[in-house]
């Protein structure tokens, strides 16, 4: 009652309590008990006592791990190259004949609301190829980069460090020094903390950029931006390639077996055919992922 006043909201004041209650690490946990302080360290406490014990290389081997599970799908419709470090880890070549979708990792670039041109080091990927990056990219419209937001990446990285500290406060050794109701809870945390770090990636890698005709700020680069929205990002956790192909499809850039086909005049006038009067279905497949103007096709 102390914070109420005639302009109060109470949403506000709930959603504060909330929060308090989330945080505290000397409030009583035990269920039911009434809102005071013990002098022994509630769960709170004892989950991020165990979160700062947690080593570095640890915590991103683990996370670079969940990225790689969330945006792989064998019988999906990408080949994903995780974690580029330039052109020299992307191949220029058909592969398996799918495009193929470059996550890149969150230390070495994030992204915020307002990008104005292409980051240096998806451009030099997406121009050039080989060991050196002296040949210049030919399957241009065969690819396409997922970039983490610079906004998500810390929620991103809490959310495995909490798993990390469940984990290891679920070993039997650990989890017998917990009481009764703790260790009831530490089991319902980790049990909810799989789909929320599937949640948080999700969230966190949703900046596409993929081959257009338009380029991104005017420039001479032909790529364009796209970002998922924070509801579809959450949607199916685990699943992130999911949310990407329903992205592609709704601008128009990503075309399945399902979609109906481009009109056979437009693919003449934007291919060799118009020119040459014959092509094979190769080249024509070629051409689609050679040219950023063209949908990507996919099966």
């Amino acid at each position: 009652y102390s914070v109420l006043s005639p302009e109060a909201d109470l949403s506000f004041v709930a959603s504060a309590e909330s929060a308090f209650i989330q945080g505290s690490a000397y409030l009583d946990d035990r269920p039911g008990a009434p809102l005071r302080f013990n002098a022994e360290a509630n769960l709170t406490q004892i989950i991020a006592r165990e979160e700062r014990a947690i080593e570095g290389n640890v915590l991103r081997s683990e996370l670079d791990s969940r990225i790689k599970d969330t945006f792989t799908n064998n019988s999906g419709s990408f080949e994903t190259i995780a974690f580029p470090a330039g052109a020299f880890d992307v191949p220029d070549d058909v592969g398996d004949g799918k495009p193929r979708l470059a996550i890149i990792h969150h230390q070495a670039l994030d992204i915020g609301s307002n990008v104005d041109e292409v980051p240096e080091l998806i451009s030099s990927i997406y121009q050039r190829k080989g060991q050196d990056g002296s040949g210049f990219r030919q399957l241009r419209n065969n690819l396409i980069f997922l970039v983490a937001d610079e906004r998500n990446a810390p929620h991103m990285l809490a959310t495995v460090s909490k798993h990390l500290a469940l984990r290891e406060l679920r070993r039997p050794e650990r989890l017998g020094e917990l009481a009764d109701h703790q260790q009831a809870q530490v089991a319902e945390l980790a049990k909810r903390s799989e789909a929320e770090i599937a949640i948080a990636i999700q969230q966190c890698y949703r900046h596409l950029f993929y081959p257009s005709r338009t380029a991104l700020g005017g420039g001479s680069i032909t790529l364009d931006l796209a970002t998922i929205d924070q509801t579809s990002a959450s949607e199916r956790p685990a699943s992130g390639h999911v949310q990407i192909v329903r992205q592609l499809a709704s601008i128009g850039k990503l075309k399945t077996g399902e979609d109906q086909p481009d009109q056979p005049s437009y693919i003449r006038d934007r291919t060799p055919l118009k020119r040459e009067g014959q092509m094979t279905a190769a080249s024509l497949r070629a051409e689609f992922r050679k040219d950023p103007s063209l949908p990507m096709h996919v099966g």
